[in-house]
């Protein structure tokens, strides 16, 4: 879970115009999960998403 909410923040935080910790403009973003896939979706630990987690 900690993944997926950091790589939203990254995405789409500062959408606003603050880089402040809150995705206020929601209709803004487009985070596509999938962007944190692992390479070639192996277990390569907690910065991506293997295949196996992504079907959480």
């Amino acid at each position: 879970m900690t993944t997926l909410q950091n790589g939203e923040l990254a995405a789409c935080d500062s959408l606003d115009g603050a880089a402040d910790g809150i995705i206020s403009n929601l209709g803004a973003c487009t985070f596509v999960p999938s962007s944190l896939r692992c390479p070639g979706g192996a277990d390569t630990g907690d910065n991506c998403l293997s295949d196996a987690r992504s079907r959480l």
